[in-house]
C-alpha cells in the first residue's frame, strides 16, 4: 500500500513540473493569466483522472489475467510501460491539448486489446463491457442511490459456495466433458452440490458420504481417517445435488440402485502460507507477554493463598512450580484462542472477491496471498435398502515425508532399523492394518536405503502398483491369470539383485522360496502383511502353512504400525493426569506434569480454524519394532503360541504399539483418549 502511495505522489509531482514547464513556455504571452501560481489546475485534474483510472483498470487487469490463465506476465509490462512512456513524453511535448489525448490513448488501448482479447477467451456471462455488462453494473450502483433499475442478474454460478466443480477427468475426450459440463450448468442441483463439497473441504474432509433414506440425508465427514456426523440434508435439497454430479461424471442420475463411479474436478483458492506464518508471529509475541503477565498474576495468588492456609509458627509451603506452569500455560491459550479467532484456516476455500482478513494482519492481497488448488474427486453410488448412498473421495495433495524421522518414528528405533536393513541377508517383514499408512512407511522406507551401492529389485501385481522409486527396477506379475510371485522369481534371481522387496505376501510358496533364497544365496528380503501388530504378522505367515522351523531360522525383524490423530497445535489444552492414570501407564510420578486433549470450544466460541474444531490435525504413525533373537527363535521354532511367543519376547525388550503410544501421550502429541481408539482398532 506504502508503494502505491508513494507512486501517486511521484508522478503527480511530474505532473506539476511538466505544467510548470508549460507555463515557463507561455510567460512571453501579454495576455492576464490570473494567480494561478504557474499551474492550470483544471489541466492538472485532467492528467489526475487519466491516472486515477489506469491505477485501478491496470489492477484490475493483472487480478483478471492471473485468474483466467491470460499471460499476465505479458499484459501487465504492456499496460504499465506503455501508459508510462506516454506520460514522460507528454512532459516534453509543450502542448496540452496533444500531452493529454496522448496519455489517454495509452491507457485505454492496451487496455481495450487486454479486453478484446479476454472477452473471446471466456464464456458469455464473463464477457466485460458488454450491453448486458454496462447495464448489470450501472444498475447495482444506482440502486444503492435509490434508483430502482431491472438488470440482468449474474450468472448463478458465479455466486454460492467459493468452489467451481467441472467435468476434468470424466470422460475419454475433452469435448466430452465440456458437454457434461455444460449439461451439469443446466441441473438445478449444482450450486448445492457446491455448497456440499465445500463443506467437506472446511472439514478438511478426505471423503464425503452421503446416505440417503426415505426421511433425510446424513451426512458425515472422513478427517483423518475418523467420520465425523455433519448438519443432515432434506431430500428435496440433497436429490437434486447428487443428480447433478451424476451428470458432471457422466453417470445415469436416474439410476439410484447400480453401482456407478466416476471422477470430476474442483477448483479454489486458499490463502497462501505466508498469511499465516504473518498471524503466527503475532501470536507468539502475545504468548510471551500474556506468558509474563499470567505467571506474576498466579504467583502472587498461590503465594496469598499459602501464606492464609500455613500453620501458625511455621514457614509458609513453597510454591508448586509444575502447578504454576500449567495454570498459565491453559490461561495464555485461552486468551490466545480468544483474540485469534477467525473461521478461515489454511483448508478454507475463499472467495477471491471477499478476501477475509485474519486477526492482527493486514487485509490479504487477492492477487498475491491467494494460492489457486486443482483437485480432483471421486463420485461412487449404490443402491441401500432405505435409498441410496454417495461417496465423494476428495483427492488433494498427499502429505510428503522427507526422512523416516517425519514419519514419527524414535530415533533409536531409526538406528536399529538402518542396521538391520544394511546387513546382506534376512527376512525383514512390514505389517499394518489396511489404512494405516503402510504404503506410505514403505515408500519412504525404500528412499531412506542405499540404492546406489546395492542392487535393488522389486516385485509387485500388475494392477496394484506402488509408487515408483528410483533404481529401484520392478517386475510385474498378473494375479487375474494365475500367476504369483514364485512366477517372476527364476528371471528375477537371475540378475543377482542384493536387496528384493516383494510388496505383498500372498501364498506359502512364495515365502518358502524367499526362506530359501535366503538360505542358500545370502539376499536381503523386504515384504509386507496385513496384521494388527508385529506378533500377529509372524502367525498370519504362519497361517500360510509355512514350517516354523523354517520362518524362525531367517526372519530377522518385523516392524508394525498403527496411525493417531495428532492434537492441533494451536488450540490443545493441558491437564494434570491423574496419579493413579499415570501408574496405569508406568511413568513414575513426577516424570510428567500435563497431558494435553482436544479443546471443546463453548457456543460463544468459533470454532478452530486450523482444525476446524476437531481438536486433531493430522496424523502421525506409532511404530513396533520386533527383532528376534535366540530366544524368540527358539520358542517360534517350537510352535509356542501367540500370547507365548509375545511375553517371550516382552522379557527380551520388545515395546508394544501401546508403549510406543504412550510415548506420545506424554510429549503432548496426541491424547490419552486418540490412543485408546487407535489401540482398538482391529
Amino acid at each position: 500500500m506504502m508503494r502505491r502511495v508513494l507512486l501517486v505522489l511521484a508522478v503527480f509531482l511530474g505532473v506539476c513540473l511538466a505544467a510548470t514547464a508549460e507555463a515557463w513556455a507561455q510567460e512571453a504571452s501579454a495576455s492576464w493569466r490570473g494567480s494561478g501560481f504557474y499551474l492550470s489546475w483544471l489541466k492538472l485534474l485532467g492528467y489526475f483522472v487519466i491516472f486515477l483510472a489506469w491505477v485501478y483498470t491496470t489492477d484490475w487487469l493483472s487480478r483478471d489475467a492471473l485468474e483466467l490463465e491470460l499471460e499476465y506476465l505479458r499484459w501487465n509490462p504492456i499496460a504499465f510501460g506503455v501508459f508510462v512512456g506516454a506520460w514522460v513524453v507528454s512532459w516534453i511535448i509543450p502542448i496540452f491539448w496533444i500531452g493529454l489525448p496522448l496519455v489517454a490513448l495509452a491507457w485505454a488501448v492496451p487496455l481495450g486489446a487486454y479486453i478484446v482479447h479476454r472477452n473471446g477467451r471466456v464464456e458469455e456471462h464473463q464477457k466485460v463491457l458488454t450491453r448486458e455488462h454496462l447495464r448489470y453494473w450501472a444498475a447495482g450502483k444506482l440502486n444503492k442511490l435509490g434508483f430502482k433499475i431491472q438488470a440482468e442478474a449474474p450468472d448463478p454460478h458465479e455466486t454460492g459456495a467459493p468452489v467451481i466443480l467441472n467435468a476434468r477427468g470424466s470422460g475419454p475426450t475433452e469435448r466430452d466433458e465440456a458437454a457434461r459440463f455444460l449439461l451439469a450448468r443446466q441441473a438445478p442441483g449444482l450450486l448445492t452440490a457446491r455448497q456440499i463439497v465445500a463443506e467437506g473441504l472446511n472439514h478438511r474432509a478426505d471423503a464425503i458420504m452421503l446416505d440417503f433414506s426415505q426421511t433425510g440425508v446424513a451426512v458425515r465427514y472422513l478427517v483423518d481417517g475418523v467420520w465425523h456426523a455433519g448438519a443432515p440434508m432434506e431430500r428435496e435439497v440433497a436429490d437434486p445435488a447428487l443428480e447433478a454430479l451424476k451428470i458432471l461424471c457422466g453417470l445415469n442420475p436416474l439410476d439410484r440402485q447400480s453401482r456407478q463411479e466416476g471422477r470430476f474436478g474442483i477448483d479454489y483458492f486458499v490463502l497462501k502460507q505466508a498469511v499465516f506464518d504473518r498471524m503466527e508471529r503475532h501470536k507468539q509475541k502475545l504468548r510471551e507477554k500474556l506468558t509474563a503477565d499470567f505467571t506474576r498474576q498466579f504467583s502472587r495468588e498461590m503465594t496469598r493463598q499459602a501464606v492464609e492456609n500455613a500453620v501458625p509458627g511455621q514457614l509458609p509451603p513453597q510454591i508448586n512450580q509444575a502447578e504454576l506452569d500449567l495454570r498459565v500455560k491453559a490461561a495464555v491459550e485461552q486468551e490466545i484462542r480468544l483474540k485469534f479467532a477467525s473461521a478461515v484456516g489454511p483448508h478454507t476455500p475463499i472467495d477471491k472477491n471477499r478476501v477475509s482478513k485474519l486477526p492482527y494482519t493486514d487485509r490479504p492481497n487477492p492477487v498475491t496471498s491467494l494460492e489457486p488448488v486443482k483437485a480432483s474427486a471421486t463420485l461412487a453410488t449404490v443402491g441401500t435398502p432405505t435409498g441410496e448412498r454417495a461417496l465423494i473421495q476428495m483427492e488433494g495433495k498427499k502429505a510428503r515425508f522427507p526422512s523416516i524421522d517425519s514419519l514419527g518414528m524414535r530415533q533409536k528405533m531409526q538406528e536399529d532399523l538402518k542396521a538391520i536393513l544394511g546387513r546382506d541377508a534376512g527376512f525383514v517383514l512390514f505389517s499394518a492394518l489396511p489404512g494405516q499408512g503402510l504404503r506410505t512407511t514403505m515408500t519412504v522406507i525404500l528412499r531412506a536405503m542405499d540404492r546406489y551401492t546395492r542392487e535393488f529389485a522389486a516385485v509387485e501385481e500388475e494392477t496394484n502398483r506402488y509408487e515408483e522409486i528410483e533404481n529401484i527396477p520392478v517386475t510385474t506379475y498378473k494375479a487375474a491369470a494365475g500367476e504369483s510371485p514364485l512366477t517372476v522369481f527364476p528371471g528375477l534371481f537371475h540378475k543377482e539383485p542384493a536387496v528384493v522387496v516383494v510388496r505383498d505376501l500372498v501364498n506359502a510358496e512364495t515365502v518358502n522360496r524367499i526362506l530359501e533364497e535366503i538360505g542358500t544365496r545370502g539376499r536381503l528380503f523386504i515384504s509386507t502383511i496385513r496384521a494388527v501388530d508385529a506378533v500377529d504378522a509372524v502367525y498370519r505367515v504362519l497361517a500360510m502353512k509355512v514350517l516354523p522351523s523354517d520362518l524362525a531360522r531367517h526372519l530377522t525383524a518385523v516392524v508394525s504400525q498403527r496411525l493417531v490423530r495428532k492434537l492441533c497445535e494451536h488450540c490443545k489444552e493441558p491437564y494434570a493426569p491423574p496419579q493413579q492414570t499415570l501408574a496405569q501407564l508406568g511413568i513414575p510420578p513426577g516424570r510428567v506434569q500435563a497431558f494435553y486433549r482436544p479443546h471443546q470450544p463453548t457456543e460463544q466460541e468459533e470454532p478452530c480454524p486450523v482444525c476446524a474444531g476437531i481438536g486433531y490435525l493430522g496424523r502421525t504413525a506409532v511404530f513396533e519394532l520386533l527383532v528376534l533373537d535366540d530366544t524368540m527363535r527358539k520358542a517360534l521354532a517350537s510352535g509356542a503360541k501367540p500370547d507365548v511367543f509375545r511375553q517371550v519376547a516382552r522379557k527380551a525388550g520388545f515395546r508394544s504399539l501401546q508403549e510406543e503410544g504412550i510415548v506420545l501421550v506424554a510429549k503432548g502429541v496426541t491424547s490419552l483418549q486418540e490412543l485408546i481408539r487407535a489401540m482398538k482398532q482391529h
